[in-house]
């Protein structure tokens, strides 16, 4: 008719033609179905394989029949209506009744029971097909037939089952369905290479698949998780993971005052919970890591989504690594402006008044955990940072990288996507070391606070030796061993409460006695300048007066006896001598540190080498 349809006697003859191949369609129909209807009863009484059957050699030429006209959709039709829609029908009016809107409906049983008892229906009819099936305008009973009839049902008894409203039971329903396909794909390989491509090119499997909305449920699983880590990560201070057995502050608030802020310089009072190692403390790193690793949880990941999940994930810790970076921004300004202010109450020339006008704070939230932390929480943060880091290149990426391989089966894929997966997270996981070195001398900076209040007594040795007829000294200065008190203490602290890794502790433990160490040779230096001034001052009076002049280190002229200044240089010796000591105990060589030579040389005798 298509090549002959410019003639006029061919267009009279099409609408007869058309009529008679409806006519014979029906009839080839009719005697297919009721072949169908025979040999399906046959097949159960009798119990064997479809190719064993009376009707075997019937069914074969009518499956041959639709091949040869090109009517394989026919075929697959009439098998739906005649096998599959009885037996189908009877598991779904069966099962219990539909949930209302807005509740759960699980159809996985469902779905198992339609499955089994509808392969079962046209089993032998499969075994027939076998020997026909490698041609390509064979039939797809298993995609149109099976999978058809079962998605018309559960789409019109069931809708609310494809509904991504309740993500989880539509990840569950999704799921059962996946499978439910994969059985199907492996009964095609069964039969053939061409029926297993038949069914997965198959409309009915392309009509299946758009029922699942998973853009609209990743969007759902999207502003559920990213929410629950941004409602943590947003609150301020740091709040500690709620326990049964303990219960801490959540965060503390900052007094208010006018001045620049200051570090503390004294322990925050708090409820002592010793941190557990891998296992994490803080609110924020516990939800931040959960939600990570919950993108690839089998009530949430779904393969076909696996680019967008491990974005999701990428950007959890791309959102933690934020809130770090404002914390720690946060104490660097800190640190700035005090040390600014610092300098401002030193002196007052222009240009270090021009300083500390310019050391102003960028990080404007005081919501931030470091306008909080005292020095026991920026332990805890420091180790939580770094925990983090670990977990997610050792348990997130192989996690990520399980589940997205996992559903890829061509080798060369699988190794390319597992690589991005993992290359994606580590990137993440990597930017957030740099912040280990920061909230370490933010530590550092705190406790040496703490240790350098013990040097405001040094200036109190030349009042003790001018002031009064005290002997010449022969032990070091009482404040001596209060230098590095607290951060023996704080170590000692750390190491109970597991809060740093004995790595970090030693860093700390170097920060710190370089801190003090500079601040120490600061103030020795001054005060020797000063010591000397005045020495050379009380000399000139002297000489006015006619007394002559004993210099430091002269006990000729005072009857064998130390000068005043003599004694002061002897204190100060002795008093360097034991901080040196003091170092040693905390496992520091003195002579390690940049700033001692500084401190020795002015406090020692000239020619005397370094402490080892």
């Amino acid at each position: 008719l298509s090549q002959g349809k410019d003639s006029q006697q061919i267009r009279a003859l099409s609408d007869r033609v058309k009529s008679c191949d409806e006519t014979l369609l029906k009839e080839l129909n009719d005697t297919f179905a009721a072949v169908l209807l025979d040999a399906s009863k046959e097949s159960k009484k009798a119990g064997v394989s479809g190719t064993k059957l009376k009707s075997s050699a019937s069914l074969k030429f009518l499956l041959e029949a639709y091949q040869a006209v090109g009517r394989s959709s026919d075929a697959e039709k009439t098998v739906k209506n005649t096998l599959v829609k009885p037996v189908v029908s009877e598991v779904t009016e069966s099962a219990p009744a539909p949930a209302g809107i807005g509740t759960r409906e699980d159809v996985s049983e469902i779905l198992k029971n339609c499955s089994e008892k509808a392969v079962d229906a046209v089993s032998f009819l499969l075994d027939v097909a076998k020997d026909i099936s490698s041609s390509e305008s064979s039939c797809d009973f298993l995609g149109g037939s099976v999978l058809a009839e079962i998605d018309a049902q559960l789409h019109e008894k069931r809708p609310s089952s494809f509904s991504p409203g309740l993500p989880e039971a539509f990840i569950s329903n999704y799921a059962a369905s996946m499978a439910f396909i994969e059985a199907l794909q492996a009964k095609s390989e069964t039969i053939s290479q061409v029926a297993a491509e038949k069914f997965l090119d198959s409309e009915a499997l392309r009509a299946f698949h758009k029922r699942w909305n998973l853009s609209v449920y990743f969007t759902l699983r999207f502003q559920e998780i990213a929410g629950d880590v941004d409602a943590t990560l947003t609150k301020p201070g740091l709040e500690r993971v709620k326990k049964e057995d303990a219960t801490t502050p959540t965060a503390q608030k900052s007094p208010k005052n006018n001045g620049p802020p200051k570090s503390p310089k004294s322990p925050q009072k708090h409820q002592e919970i010793s941190d557990i190692p891998g296992v994490f403390s803080l609110a924020a790193s516990e939800a931040a890591f959960r939600n990570a690793v919950r993108c690839f949880g089998d009530d949430v990941y779904v393969p076909a989504q696996a680019d967008k999940f491990v974005r999701l994930a990428a950007q959890i810790v791309s959102r933690y690594r934020a809130w770090v970076s404002v914390g720690t921004e946060y104490l660097e300004e800190t640190a700035l402006i005090n040390a600014a202010a610092e300098k401002s109450e030193s002196t007052s020339d222009d240009t270090t008044s021009s300083s500390a006008a310019t050391a102003t704070r960028r990080t404007t939230s005081s919501n931030t955990w470091g306008a909080t932390a005292g020095c026991e929480e920026l332990a805890t943060v420091r180790s939580e940072v770094e925990l983090f880091s670990k977990k997610v290149k050792e348990e997130l990426v192989k996690i990520a990288a399980d589940r997205v391989g996992g559903a890829i089966k061509d080798p060369e894929d699988r190794e390319a996507a597992t690589k991005a997966t993992s290359q994606c997270l580590e990137l993440g996981a990597a930017t957030l070391d740099e912040f280990l070195p920061k909230i370490t001398s933010a530590i550092a900076l705190i406790v040496t606070e703490r240790c350098t209040e013990a040097l405001k007594q040094l200036k109190g040795i030349t009042a003790t030796f001018r002031m009064t007829n005290k002997p010449t000294p022969s032990k070091h200065s009482h404040f001596v061993p209060m230098l590095l008190q607290p951060l023996s203490k704080f170590s000692e602290e750390s190491q109970r409460t597991r809060r740093l890794s004995p790595i970090a502790a030693k860093e700390l433990t170097r920060e710190v006695c370089e801190g003090v160490t500079k601040k120490y040779a600061e103030m020795a230096g001054d005060l020797v300048a000063t010591v000397l001034k005045t020495e050379a001052s009380l000399n000139r009076l002297k000489d006015r007066q006619g007394k002559g002049t004993a210099t430091a280190g002269d006990a000729t002229k005072t009857g064998g006896k130390l000068s005043d200044t003599d004694k002061i240089f002897k204190q100060l010796h002795l008093d360097v001598t034991e901080y040196a000591s003091r170092l040693n105990s905390l496992s520091v060589q003195p002579s390690s540190l940049e700033a001692f030579p500084a401190l020795w040389k002015a406090l020692a005798p000239e020619g005397e080498p370094l402490p080892a």
